[in-house]
């Protein structure tokens, strides 16, 4: 018996919208890996100033942003357009903001679908509509601010990077299409992050002017070339975490000293804050606490 046409009508359809489905999952999946796989760390361009990573929004947008003076520090160092982006209702997990002399650019990791959700917001924050343009291969608008500032935007593999200075954003361009760019060596440390932090902020050492009188008369400085700060909330306040290794032959005296000139650098910096110091230590590692409020 022949199946009627009507059955075969169905059947056909049924193949379609299963096929037509399975594309759909099999898409979804795709930009799922992208923006899972995608390492803006690698986008990083030489020397920067510093390296702020937000590993988990809430805690910037729900503590430290409803603080003062946490809020004014942080305002102060975040572009307010990124702190827009960061603080819509959209489900991002992470940002990262290089710092530069002549700037900063932000990447964060997100799905396309929440790519286009991003272009929208954007869309409509600005006043006048974007210019559109192409880098290369990548298309990148840029939406008119104000002092004749144009904030340039892009999505690509899995990230969305953002920036005021167009020489940051064509550099994570041309490192974003070469499939060869790894993160820089210089940067090595922060590429070994620990993502269950809030916030990690990293600083060239040398920046950082914390020197220790030794008895040899000479000055303890931190060996690493990058200081990695894990930023976390605690009781109200908002504590800074630093790990140096042990220094062979050494009494604990040392220890406090760093303490007390990592405070005394603290207060320096931001005069506001409160501070109060912890210091713990096992074999290997001493681990310097300064929280703030």
């Amino acid at each position: 018996m022949k199946p009627a046409r009507k059955d075969i009508t169905i059947l056909a359809l049924l193949s379609a919208a299963t096929l037509a489905l399975i594309c759909i999952l099999y898409r979804n999946i795709r930009y799922e890996r992208l923006a899972a796989e995608a390492d803006p760390y690698r986008l990083i361009g030489p020397t920067p100033e510093a390296v702020l990573a937000i590993n988990q929004i809430d805690a910037l947008s729900q503590f430290i942003l409803q603080r003062e003076p946490l809020r004014a520090i942080f305002t102060e160092h975040i572009p307010h357009a990124f702190l827009s982006l960061i603080r819509t209702d959209l489900p991002l997990s992470s940002a990262l903001i290089a710092y530069y002399p002549r700037g900063s650019i932000l990447y964060a990791p997100m799905e396309q679908r929440i790519a286009r959700r991003l272009f929208k917001h954007l869309d409509q924050a600005f006043a006048f509509p974007p210019q559109e343009g192409r880098d290369g291969p990548i298309h990148v608008s840029y939406y008119p601010d104000t002092n004749h500032r144009f904030l340039g935007c892009y999505y690509h593999k899995g990230l969305f990077v953002a920036s005021y200075n167009r020489r940051l954003l064509t550099q994570a361009i041309e490192r974003h299409v070469s499939d060869t760019a790894s993160p820089l060596p210089e940067l090595a440390r922060i590429t070994r992050r620990d993502t269950h932090v809030p916030l990690r902020l990293f600083l060239p050492s040398d920046s950082v002017h914390i020197h220790v009188p030794l008895e040899d008369s000479t000055l303890w400085h931190p060996r690493e070339p990058w200081l990695a700060l894990d930023l976390f909330p605690s009781e109200g306040n908002l504590c800074c975490l630093n790990e140096q290794p042990c220094e062979a032959h050494t009494d604990t005296t040392l220890y406090q000293a760093i303490s007390d000139t990592a405070q005394a650098y603290v207060r320096r910096l931001f005069p506001m804050l409160n501070t109060t110091t912890q210091i713990s230590y096992d074999e290997t590692a001493v681990y310097y606490i300064i929280c703030g409020h």
